[in-house]
């Protein structure tokens, strides 16, 4: 239905019925002289219930909570825009209120923008812990986007401003996102005393959901370090996440479980965890959750021996992460799908991908992802006999000094491709120490099954045919060779 007004004698043309009323109740509000007390009314309102329904986010009623937020992300930013420089404290509840669904949902740069002006806000208010949350949205943000450095002094500062007394349940989610960073950094003494300080805070003030991130995040450092069983940590945490109600902790950890599965060979437990996370964090409608967890599903399916579909998995994943400005996963995964691409024997393409994944990931600082990187492109050398940048690409992978025991079996198995490269461009025989030692990590490698998920096709075929080079599909690659 449309409304004309002939008062003109160019008649005005209404957008619509509903927006002519909206016209005639700002109009006679405007009149009434309490347009500003029926914005402070409405403003209250959806701040109160974006508060609510934020909260709700970490319990079983999160669809529904997500729901109303997107409904009404108009209306709360709405709010932060007429009333941040007026009154700043009901801004920063608006943008509070807003973060659950932004993290989850929104590209990055548009979100980082949001932060600036909440952050500022808020120290217009004065109001500390309001303040300290906006700093831990803001450091979650710069550590997706591959900021560790600005994420983890963003962290430092949020614990300062809290200091030793206050809010202690905000204290401890500060500490294990500080573990969380430093994890990412290599840094990993240093990542397991901050939670052995954020432990106690969570449990002497009964925050399951926080204890159950403290101790999933001790699962994944005890991947990294060896030095304990992850499994005891991550089942402990998945009970606390359901006994909180917290489905998206909840569908963390389950991804973290199937991770824990796929280090230790359990391809087909990793799959289930991994696609019983992946349907949570659809349910919720959690899109770098969702990206995250296809490209570890896209991992899985390749040691499995399916290919393809690891291809079109990890693809998927990084279109996910691409959409959303997620630089730090956009290119770990970029590096799992040159890994891919070597087992299609699409070795150019693989290089191409490999070496724009590393350029990203030293810009973002992840030390196993550039080890798990480097490792990946040395071998993708030695499968076109490129031996020199191979022998380069895997000097630079033996000096990471924080993962490579975690990530031997990938070291040896580089090492055993770029033996084999090396004998074969001296065309050397059968009986040569590179080919004996290479042929023997094979044997070790294949009968190995703690930590072992790496697809092992493309040594096996290298090691058929040497001394000749292994069949190769990729044209360009063929070319070359030739």
């Amino acid at each position: 239905l449309r409304a004309n007004v002939s008062t003109s004698p160019a008649p005005t043309l209404r957008l619509g019925m509903l927006q002519s009323i909206q016209h005639y109740a700002q109009n006679k509000l405007a009149e009434s002289g309490a347009q500003d007390t029926a914005y402070a009314r409405h403003a209250a309102y959806f701040v109160r219930e974006g508060r609510r329904n934020a909260a709700a986010t970490s319990t079983a009623e999160k669809l529904e909570a997500v729901t109303w937020l997107a409904s009404n992300r108009q209306n709360l930013f709405a709010v932060c825009e007429r009333f941040g420089d007026s009154r700043p404290a009901l801004a920063v509840a608006s943008s509070l209120a807003l973060q659950p669904l932004l993290a989850e949902r929104d590209p990055t740069e548009p979100h980082r923008n949001h932060l600036r002006s909440a952050i500022g806000w808020a120290r217009a208010a004065a109001d500390d812990i309001p303040l300290a949350e906006l700093l831990l949205h803001r450091a979650n943000l710069e550590l997706e986007k591959g900021d560790a450095d600005s994420a983890l002094a963003l962290v430092t500062e949020a614990h300062e401003v809290l200091g030793e007394t206050r809010a202690p349940v905000l204290r401890a989610t500060a500490l294990a996102e500080s573990s969380r960073i430093l994890h990412r950094l290599g840094r990993l003494v240093e990542s397991t005393a901050v939670l052995d300080e954020a432990e106690p805070l969570a449990r002497a003030h009964g925050a399951h959901s926080v204890l159950a991130r403290i101790l999933s995040q001790r699962g994944l450092l005890a991947l990294s370090t060896t030095t304990s069983e992850p499994q005891d940590y991550l089942r402990d945490a998945l009970q606390l996440a359901k006994r909180s109600g917290d489905r998206s902790m909840e569908a963390r950890i389950l991804g973290n479980i199937g991770v824990e599965h796929l280090v230790r060979g359990r391809l087909v437990e990793a799959e289930a965890a991994m696609l019983d996370a992946l349907e949570l964090h659809r349910s919720h409608g959690a899109r770098s959750q969702e990206g995250l967890i296809m490209g570890n599903i896209g991992t899985v399916v390749l040691a499995l021996g399916n290919r393809e579909s690891s291809e079109t998995w990890l693809r998927e994943a990084i279109a996910i992460h691409r959409e959303l400005g997620n630089t730090f996963l956009e290119a770990a995964d970029l590096s799992n799908l040159a890994r891919t691409l070597i087992e299609l024997s699409r070795i150019h393409e693989a290089i191409e991908h490999a070496t724009s994944a590393l350029q990203q990931i030293e810009e973002t600082r992840g030390a196993r992802e550039r080890l798990i990187c480097q490792c990946n492109l040395a071998i993708a050398y030695a499968c076109i006999d490129d031996v020199p940048a191979a022998q380069k690409t895997l000097e630079l992978a033996r000096r990471s000094t924080s993962f490579w025991q975690t990530q031997k079996n990938l070291l040896n198995l580089a090492e055993a491709h770029v033996g084999f490269a090396s004998a074969r461009a001296e065309a050397a025989p059968l009986d040569d120490e590179r080919v004996t030692k290479a042929n023997e990590t094979l044997r070790q490698l294949l009968e190995q099954r703690d930590r072992l998920f790496l697809p092992l096709q493309s040594l096996e075929r290298t090691a058929k045919h040497y001394p000749n080079p292994a069949p190769v599909l990729d044209i360009a690659a063929a070319t070359s060779q030739g």
